[in-house]
């Protein structure tokens, strides 16, 4: 049995059989683990071949947050996915907390974008974001402050990460 491998990862194997000596190796095969299970199974040659991973939500933020006010009601939100080891799986959704002083919000979306409408004129928010897989959701991204304007002009804030 295998241990230590992570979801949803490509791995090559050879297996060869040991007595006194090593014998000659199978040809490589390559396994992928899914992100949900406890046993995946592969075959290529001639046995079965388990292979074992550990349920994992994404361990790594969402990138390069960037907002943007759209309207002095509404802003205008843009990520990249987490790192694609971090990932731990397939993307499936992204969650967005809102915070201010009169309120907290929390938002869902498929795409790597979204606009937030019905916000408070001239109001501080912080913006963070997060990946979920099938497993569940990873960690947030560093917040994001913004004040939506009153006068709806254009303010521009960026985290690089």
């Amino acid at each position: 049995m295998y241990q230590g491998l992570h979801p949803f990862r490509n791995y090559t194997l050879q297996i060869a059989a040991v007595t006194v000596e090593v014998g000659p190796y199978s040809e490589p095969i390559t396994a992928t683990t899914l992100e949900d299970c406890k046993f995946c199974v592969t075959t290529g040659i001639k046995d079965l071949i388990l292979i074992s991973t550990l349920h994992s939500d994404p361990t790594g933020p969402p990138l390069s947050v960037n907002v943007i006010c759209h309207t002095a009601e509404s802003i205008k939100i843009t990520w990249k996915p987490p790192e694609l080891l971090r990932q731990n799986g397939l993307i499936t959704s992204y969650v967005l907390h809102t915070n201010s002083s009169a309120e907290k919000a929390i938002y869902s979306s498929t795409k790597q974008a979204t606009i937030i409408v019905g916000l408070f004129p001239y109001t501080t928010y912080y913006v963070s974001v997060s990946a979920a897989n099938s497993v569940g959701e990873g960690p947030f991204a560093e917040p994001v402050i913004i004040t939506t304007l009153e006068d709806g002009n254009f303010l521009y804030m960026s985290i690089q990460n």
